[in-house]
C-alpha cells in the first residue's frame, strides 16, 4: 500500500482566537510535506470568528464553518469529517502546534494501520519566537511525553463507514472511541517520535472547565459506561460556510 498523499485536517476552534495563528502558522510550514486542506469549525464564538476571518487570506488551505450553536468539539468534527472528501482525516486541537516533520510523518505512516495516534510534549505559554514568515507565540518545548486520544489521522471511509464518527458527548468522547475502534477489530499505531506540542492548561480548554474536566461527574458518568462495538449514527450540527 503506498503513503497517503490526500488529507483534511479536522480542527474545532471554541474561544482560540489567542491560539488560532500559532496554530495555522504551524499548519502553513507543512506544505509540501503532502496535499492538504485544513476545516476550521468554529464553535459560536464571535471572537475566533473575528479572528479567523482577518487571517484567512494567508492561509490558501483554509476554509472556516462557523456554527450558529454551541456544540462543542464532538459534533463538529463529525460534521465537517462527513464535509470532506480526502482519502484520510486528521484531527487536530486549535491551541496545539505541529512541529515542522507533523505532515511528513502522518504521509509515511497512516498506511501502516487503521489509525495513527501520535506522541505529544506537553507546553505552557512563555516567550515569543518566529515561526514560519509571520510572528507568532511559539513555547519552548516542555514537560513530558505522552500519547494523545483526541489527534488522530484516520482513513475517511473508516471514520464514516465502519465507525459513524464520535459519540454526540461533551467530553470523552475521543477515548471512546479509540475504545471502539479496538472492539471493532482495527488496528491502532502509535508514533513513538513526538510530533505536536500540546497545550496542557488553559482555562477554557474542555479538560478545564468544571462540567468536563478530567473529574467532572459528567466525565466520570461516560468512563462508566461500557464499550459497544458497533458503528454509531451521529448528529450533524448547523453551520454556515465563512466567505
Amino acid at each position: 500500500m503506498n503513503p497517503a498523499t490526500d488529507f483534511t485536517i479536522i480542527t474545532p476552534a471554541y474561544f482560540s482566537h489567542k491560539f488560532l495563528e500559532g496554530f495555522l502558522e504551524s499548519v502553513y510550514i507543512q506544505q509540501g510535506n503532502t496535499k492538504f486542506k485544513l476545516f476550521l469549525g468554529i464553535d459560536s464564538c464571535k471572537k475566533t470568528l473575528i479572528e479567523a476571518k482577518k487571517l484567512k487570506s494567508k492561509y490558501p488551505f483554509l476554509s472556516c464553518f462557523f456554527f450558529l450553536k454551541r456544540h462543542g468539539p464532538f459534533p463538529i468534527r463529525n460534521t465537517l469529517a462527513y464535509l470532506a472528501t480526502s482519502e484520510y482525516l486528521t484531527f487536530f486541537d486549535s491551541d496545539d502546534i505541529m512541529l515542522p516533520h507533523f505532515m511528513a510523518a502522518t504521509k509515511l505512516n497512516t498506511h501502516k494501520a487503521d489509525m495513527l495516534v501520535y506522541q505529544r510534549r506537553n507546553y505552557y505559554d512563555r516567550r515569543k519566537v518566529k515561526y514560519g514568515p509571520y510572528t507568532t507565540f511559539v513555547p519552548p518545548i516542555m514537560g513530558s511525553k505522552d500519547f494523545t486520544h483526541g489527534t488522530f489521522t484516520i482513513k475517511k471511509e473508516t471514520f464514516t463507514e465502519k465507525m459513524g464518527g464520535f459519540r454526540d458527548w461533551k467530553c470523552h468522547a475521543d477515548l471512546e472511541f479509540g475504545k471502539r475502534l479496538k472492539k471493532l477489530g482495527l488496528k491502532k499505531k502509535a508514533l513513538k517520535d513526538s510530533v505536536f506540542l500540546f497545550r496542557r492548561k488553559h482555562p477554557d480548554s474542555i479538560t478545564q472547565t468544571p462540567e468536563t474536566s478530567y473529574s467532572s461527574d459528567l466525565r466520570r458518568k461516560y468512563k462508566r459506561m461500557p464499550t459497544v462495538a458497533e458503528k454509531i449514527k451521529p448528529k450533524m450540527a448547523e453551520y454556515v460556510k465563512v466567505s
